[in-house]
């Protein structure tokens, strides 16, 4: 995820709301199956949702959203500066708990091993990102952060 490395995967990313449905391996082709066989352009959303939601094995809701390592993120992240950042993740490293250690070494590590103009730009990314309000205003970022 953005400067850390970390990647969310299948559940994961529905808790968070990333992903409104998770649908298992196991269950796509079937699912591919029936949306060839029932969908068209004529199909309304929630027909479509209603479809997918037999085949998922989660839904997103905000009421029970979870994101891994909240709270590391929360309090490491709200920083002024890459130079907080790496401040704020080796102190972490050095003095966390057992799990702490673990994640913020990894998230050092993977940031000490990346390119520093794609951190600065991420970075940046991240900070304009949390402003955004429309998912116009979030392509036009990336594209001027692309050309840039």
């Amino acid at each position: 995820m953005g400067l850390t490395g970390d990647r969310l995967k299948g559940k994961d990313i529905t808790k968070c709301g990333l992903a409104t449905h998770f649908v298992s391996h196991n269950k796509l082709e079937q699912l591919r199956n029936v949306l060839l066989e029932k969908v068209n352009e004529d199909t309304e959303l929630e027909h479509l949702q209603g479809i997918v939601s037999e085949f998922s094995e989660l839904e997103y809701n905000p009421e029970n959203f979870d994101f891994p390592k909240y709270e590391e993120v929360k309090r490491t992240f709200m920083i002024d500066s890459l130079e907080e950042l790496f401040g704020r993740l080796q102190n972490m490293a050095d003095n966390g708990s057992q799990e702490e250690v673990a994640w913020a070494s990894n998230a050092l590590n993977y940031m000490n091993n990346a390119s520093p103009i794609s951190l600065v730009v991420t970075y940046e990314q991240i900070k304009r990102g949390i402003k955004i309000k429309s998912l116009e205003e979030a392509f036009n970022l990336e594209a001027q952060l692309i050309a840039a």
